[in-house]
C-alpha cells in the first residue's frame, strides 16, 4: 500500500 493509497482510505476506505 502506498502513501497515496492510505490517504485515499481515510476518505473512501476503499483501496486496491
Amino acid at each position: 500500500m502506498t502513501q497515496a493509497c492510505k490517504e485515499y482510505q481515510r476518505e473512501k476506505e476503499k483501496c486496491k
